[in-house]
C-alpha cells in the first residue's frame, strides 16, 4: 500500500477528486468547515455518485450555515457535531485521506493512503463520532 503526504490546497483537492472518482459503494466525509469553493467543486461529483447508488455520509460542525447544510443534504446524509478537530474521507474502506490543520495560511496538509488497515481504522473512528453526532434536519425535506 501507498502512503502519501499531500501539500497545498490544489493538490489536496485534486487527490480528493481522484479518490472520489474511484468510489463505488460508500463515502464517509468529516470536515469541520464547508467553504463555498469546496461545495462548488464537490457537489456535482457527489450528486453523481449518489445517483449511481453510492452511500454518502457527511459529518461537519454546528457552525456551518443552514444554506450550505441544506445543499449538502441533496447528496448526503448529514450530521453535525459541536466540535471537530481536522477531518478526512474514507472511500469504500479502501482509501483514506486525513486532512490536517496547517500552521498558517497556505499550509494545507493531508495524508492519503490505500492501506486497508488505515482505512478500516479511519472508518471505525468516523462511525464512533457519527454515533454521537446530531442528525441535521433539512426543512425542505420533512
Amino acid at each position: 500500500p501507498d502512503i502519501w503526504i499531500v501539500r497545498g490546497e490544489f493538490n489536496i483537492l485534486s487527490k480528493i477528486r481522484e479518490t472520489l472518482g474511484r468510489s463505488t459503494k460508500e463515502i464517509l466525509i468529516a470536515v469541520p468547515t464547508l467553504s463555498r469553493e469546496i461545495m462548488d467543486l464537490a457537489s456535482p461529483t457527489l450528486l453523481h455518485l449518489k445517483s449511481i447508488g453510492v452511500k454518502i455520509q457527511l459529518m461537519t460542525s454546528e457552525s456551518i450555515d443552514r444554506k450550505t447544510l441544506d445543499e449538502a443534504c441533496e447528496f448526503a446524509e448529514v450530521k453535525v457535531r459541536g466540535q471537530m478537530f481536522g477531518g478526512g474521507l474514507v472511500s469504500d474502506m479502501q482509501e483514506v485521506m486525513l486532512l490536517l490543520e496547517g500552521e498558517g495560511e497556505g499550509t494545507a496538509l493531508a495524508i492519503w493512503s490505500d492501506h486497508v488497515g488505515l482505512a478500516r481504522f479511519a472508518k471505525n473512528y468516523f462511525e464512533y463520532l457519527w454515533s454521537d453526532a446530531s442528525p441535521y434536519e433539512n426543512p425542505r425535506n420533512p
